[in-house]
């Protein structure tokens, strides 16, 4: 028997996602609160009014021609391991807070370790490619708490690790521990990362710039 592949949307309708999407964000714009990224994308042709942003067609255009076709990220023996870009890759985690206690059907708050166990259980299966950070350990220090994670990670798994920073300083301090296992980052990553806005067309700046300084980075 063949099954027919899901399809959640019909071509048309992701047709008029993407023009519907082009048209917001060149007339509505997005919020960029830091002059750092303004004068950036000043230089790529985004117009600006106060701080919102606005990509016309084509800076859109430029954009994703400029977007590589695939991202080749590698393991912890810096050996190839997979590529962004081809096939479904499936990540593990990430950035939850808590555990649930099937027993007494509690949550708790999650530890170092078990953010350790998880990534040791994610690297046995073939099924993962990407380790992400399960969690937020909540037994360390709260504001190095994304460090904590990423350490246990990188302790328990050599598959790729996938994180998420939030603020500019944890984008620091997490580039200067991936540079310990790959000091050639940009041409052997070892991992990938996302970092999100806090509403859909707004961006706070630590993160914005974080964003800006992993880009720099070729994360």
């Amino acid at each position: 028997m063949k099954l027919r592949n899901l399809e959640v949307l019909s071509e048309k309708e992701i047709e008029e996602i993407d023009s519907y999407s082009r048209e917001l964000i060149n007339e509505k714009g997005i919020l960029i609160p830091s002059d750092k990224l303004k004068n950036i994308l000043r230089r790529k042709g985004v117009k600006f009014d106060g701080f919102i942003a606005k990509f016309t067609g084509k800076v859109i255009k430029n954009s994703l021609e400029s977007v590589p076709k695939e991202i080749k990220i590698y393991n912890r023996d810096l050996e190839y391991s997979l590529n962004i870009g081809e096939g479904i890759k499936f990540a593990s985690g990430h950035n939850a807070i808590y555990i649930f206690n099937k027993e007494n059907k509690k949550r708790i708050p999650i530890k170092k370790k078990e953010v350790g166990n998880f990534a040791l259980i994610s690297d046995y299966l073939n099924e993962i490619d990407l380790v992400g950070i399960e969690a937020y350990p909540q037994d360390v220090y709260p504001k190095s708490s994304i460090l904590h994670g990423l350490g246990a990670v990188l302790s328990n798994t050599s598959k790729p690790v996938y994180f998420s920073p939030e603020t500019l300083d944890e984008a620091l301090y997490i580039l200067k521990i991936i540079k310990t296992i790959s000091p050639d980052f940009k041409n052997y990553p070892v991992g990938i990362c996302q970092v999100s806005p806090h509403s859909p067309l707004a961006w706070d700046k630590n993160t914005i710039e974080a964003l800006a300084l992993l880009a720099e980075n070729n994360f």
